[in-house]
């Protein structure tokens, strides 16, 4: 839809932007659907599901220039009567919001942390330095500049051993996941697996960081979703329970549901209270099935690709965040629904097959289980085209792993 069409629809409601695409970016679409607020989003990126959508329009960039996104939202932002609401849709994104909060800020209306906030969720050597300086749960970790100390050290590591990025986005070039796929970590079991796969990993990517790894199943992780407001105060914080990954053992939440979980919930809080941490974030946790006990292993400084689980449990979390940078009062912050599952079928699918190949989890055990989804991200009746197009690349022998 043009911006005069979804204007006439919405009379003068505030738009909200959305800043990067991809599945987390439908999801926030599904989101505001239902609110009469009109969605545009700003991507790098190919738009496989979200062309399709009537509910959202698509504002081309060019990939990694970070002045002409910023050109582009404010070109469009002159197009409305009401002020835009921004919402960063992805680690790059949040960096780009932060970093040019003061010009976005003249007529686009956003709640962001601090750049120093942002940049200690997005580097994992200062999220380490603050969880050890304020008491937080997590893994041991390990920094090396170079191959040659890494060898040096690699024999008086513990293992098995967790290989993740420095920072996030480093995993997110085509380079890197042409050799690696869309993966967040790796695990490694022995000195000498350790020093090949580094090396393989620091020929297309900066060096990266080691962390103690945390033994459980793929159901044992975690991520408590909140959001505080500019003064600091929390007006929803919910637990997600991801029960399948994509990468199996490393990868995203393909199916969740939200939960309770009095020691986590009470991390999280303080996780966020003592960063401290304006707007959305997710912290992630994994739980030690030797000691119980639940690890932070990283912050997602912005609404993680899951957040739908905590709106079909009855939470719109992106129309919460909406009304508050927009002054308006908050809704009620109610979950009625724990429980309730949510999956994305372009990531579940090639879940199962590592499931399968696991032998894990069966094909009529996996679709015996979409009998409890309440929603599937890609299928929806009131905007049915990203569904219809999904359908047609699997019909069509076409469907490859989502990036999400």
């Amino acid at each position: 839809m043009e911006p005069s069409s979804l204007m006439k629809v919405v009379a003068n409601r505030s738009p909200m932007f959305v800043v990067g695409g991809g599945l987390l970016a439908l999801g926030i679409t599904r989101a505001m659907q239902r609110t009469g607020v009109p969605v545009v989003v700003f991507s790098a990126t190919q738009e496989p599901l979200l062309t399709y959508s009537r509910r959202c329009r698509l504002v081309p960039v060019a990939q990694g220039d970070a002045n002409a996104l910023l050109t582009a939202v404010l070109a469009e932002a002159s197009n409305w009567s009401s002020p835009p609401v921004l919402i960063p849709a992805g680690d790059k994104a949040l960096l780009f919001a932060c970093t040019h909060a003061d010009r976005l800020g003249e007529q686009v209306r956003m709640v962001l942390p601090s750049l120093e906030a942002a940049r200690t969720v997005l580097e994992k050597d200062r999220f380490d330095a603050y969880a050890q300086q304020h008491g937080v749960p997590v893994p041991h970790t390990w920094a090396f500049s170079d191959l040659d100390e890494l060898r040096q050290e690699a024999a008086h590591l513990p293992y098995p051993l967790a290989v993740k990025p420095l920072v996030s986005t480093h995993w997110h070039g085509a380079v890197f996941t042409s050799a690696f796929g869309h993966i967040k970590m790796l695990r490694v079991d022995s000195p000498a697996e350790l020093v090949a796969c580094v090396a393989r990993i620091a020929a297309v990517a900066p060096m990266p960081l080691l962390q103690e790894f945390v033994v459980g199943g793929d159901h044992e992780h975690y991520s408590y979703v909140s959001y505080r407001n500019r003064e600091g105060v929390e007006l929803c914080g919910v637990l997600v329970q991801k029960l399948r990954l994509n990468p199996i053992r490393f990868g995203l939440g393909t199916c969740a549901r939200s939960v309770r979980n009095e020691q986590m919930e009470t991390i999280g809080r303080h996780v966020t209270a003592t960063l401290p941490y304006h707007s959305v974030a997710s912290v992630c946790f994994k739980r030690d099935v030797r000691t119980g006990a639940p690890m932070v292993f990283e912050v997602n400084g912005r609404l993680p690709l899951n957040f739908p689980a905590i709106g079909v449990a009855g939470m719109n979390l992106p129309f919460l965040m909406y009304r508050d940078a927009l002054g308006d009062s908050p809704l009620p912050a109610t979950v009625t629904g724990y429980g309730r599952l949510w999956t994305t079928l372009s990531h579940d699918i090639w879940a199962m097959r590592g499931y399968q190949r696991a032998g894990e989890l069966s094909f009529a055990q996996w679709l015996w289980s979409y009998r409890e989804v309440k929603q599937v991200l890609e299928f929806d009746w009131r905007d049915p085209g990203p569904g219809i197009a999904l359908a047609a690349e699997m019909f069509k022998g076409k469907f490859r792993r989502a990036d999400g």
